[in-house]
C-alpha cells in the first residue's frame, strides 16, 4: 500500500509505476491528497492515469490493485486508473462536476467504483456496455443523462439506487440490461429495490429502468416532465418496458407535463401505465391524459391515495417565556401536498 501526498508531476507518477511493475504493488495506490504539477504542455492538476506507467504497452506482466484514489483536486482526469489491467475499486472523487467527461479506464477491468461527493451530473453514455458490479452514487447527484449505465450493472441490489436525495433529471435507457437488445448482459430488473424515491425530480423519463413487477416509484412535488422515449434498437426491434404491476407515486394535483412518444407516434400513452395521485385530482389527471389516448388508446390506471403528512416544523423552534406571557406558535406541514 502507498499514500503520496504533496506535489508531483510526470516524472513522479512514471516512478510510482515502476514501483507497482517491479515491486509487485498490488495493494492501495492512494493519489487523494496529490497536486498534479503542469508539464508546459498541460495545465495543474491535470492528471493522466497512463502516465503512472510508460511502459504501458510493452511491459511482461498483468499488473492489479485493491484500490486505486484519483487525485482530489483533479480538475481534469483523464484515462483514471490506466496502467492496470484489474482495479478492484477506483474511487473518483475529482474536482470535477461532470462525470464521464473526464475517461476513466474502463477498458481495464474495474469491480467497484465509488464517485465522489462533488459530482452533479453523470454524462450520456458515459459508462455503456462497460460491466461493474457495483457504484456508489453521491448524494450530490443531479443528473444522469440517456443511456448513462446502459448494460453495465449486473447486480442493481449492489449500489445506492433507492434514493437519490438531489436527482433533477433521468433520462432513457439508464439503468437498462435487456439480453433481447444488448447481446450477453443478463436482465439486472430483478436486482431492483422494492422502492425507488426521487423526491427533487423534474424531469423523468419513464424508460430510465427495466422494472420489475410490484416496484413502487416516488417522484417528488418538484416534478414537471414526466416522458416516455424508448428508442433502443436491435435488429430494428424497439424496446419498451413492461409497466404492468408497476407503480408510479405522483405529489401534485395538478398534473405534470407529458411527454409521450413511441414508434414515431406522439401524445401515445405506454400500456400498462398506473399512476398513484392524491385524493381529489382524477378528473383533472384525466383530463390531460384523455388528450394522450385519444389518437391510438392505451389503458392507463389512476388510483388515488392519502399523501401523507412526514414532518411538522414549529416556528419558533424554541422560546423563553416568562409567566403570563402569549405567544403564537405555527406550523409548517410538509409535504405541502399532504392530504
Amino acid at each position: 500500500n502507498l499514500k503520496f501526498t504533496g506535489y508531483i508531476n510526470d516524472v513522479d507518477l512514471s516512478f510510482i509505476g515502476t514501483l507497482a511493475s517491479n515491486q509487485t504493488l498490488n495493494g492501495i495506490i492512494d493519489l487523494g491528497e496529490v497536486c498534479i504539477v503542469g508539464n508546459g504542455s498541460t495545465t495543474d492538476n491535470y492528471f493522466d492515469g497512463t502516465k503512472i506507467l510508460d511502459l504501458f504497452y510493452n511491459r511482461t506482466k498483468a499488473l492489479s490493485l485493491v484500490k486505486f484514489v484519483c487525485p482530489k483536486g483533479a480538475t481534469t482526469a483523464i484515462n483514471a486508473g490506466a496502467g492496470f489491467e484489474y482495479i478492484d475499486t477506483l474511487v473518483f472523487d475529482c474536482e470535477i462536476s461532470e462525470f464521464g467527461q473526464e475517461y476513466v479506464a474502463i477498458d481495464r477491468k474495474i469491480n467497484h467504483l465509488i464517485i465522489g461527493e462533488r459530482t452533479i451530473k453523470i454524462n450520456d453514455n458515459a459508462f455503456k456496455y462497460n460491466l461493474l458490479n457495483s457504484i456508489h452514487f453521491p448524494s450530490s447527484l443531479q443528473t444522469i443523462g440517456d443511456g448513462a449505465l446502459m448494460g453495465v450493472l449486473a447486480d442493481l441490489s449492489k449500489t445506492n439506487i433507492n434514493i437519490f436525495p438531489s436527482l433533477e433529471k433521468i433520462g432513457k435507457l439508464v439503468f437498462v440490461n435487456d439480453n433481447n437488445t444488448i447481446p450477453l448482459v443478463p436482465s439486472n430488473k430483478g436486482t431492483l429495490p422494492d422502492t425507488i424515491k426521487l423526491p427533487k425530480i423534474r424531469n423523468f423519463n419513464i424508460t430510465a429502468f427495466d422494472y420489475k413487477e410490484n416496484i413502487h416509484i416516488y417522484l417528488g412535488d418538484s416534478l414537471k416532465v414526466m416522458s416516455y422515449r424508448p428508442d433502443i434498437r436491435n435488429d430494428n426491434i424497439y424496446w419498451e418496458p413492461n409497466l404492468n404491476n408497476v407503480f408510479f407515486h405522483l405529489r401534485t394535483s395538478t398534473p405534470s407535463s407529458f411527454d409521450f412518444e413511441m414508434l414515431g407516434l406522439k401524445r401515445l400513452i405506454p400500456y400498462g401505465l398506473t399512476l398513484c395521485i392524491p385524493k381529489g385530482s382524477k378528473d383533472a389527471y384525466e383530463e390531460i391524459l384523455n388528450k394522450y389516448s385519444s389518437t391510438i388508446p392505451h389503458y392507463y390506471t389512476l388510483i388515488e391515495e392519502d399523501i401523507l403528512l412526514e414532518q411538522i416544523i414549529l416556528h419558533p423552534s424554541e422560546l423563553a417565556m416568562e409567566i403570563g406571557d402569549i405567544i403564537t406558535i405555527s406550523a409548517t406541514l410538509l409535504p405541502e401536498s399532504t392530504t
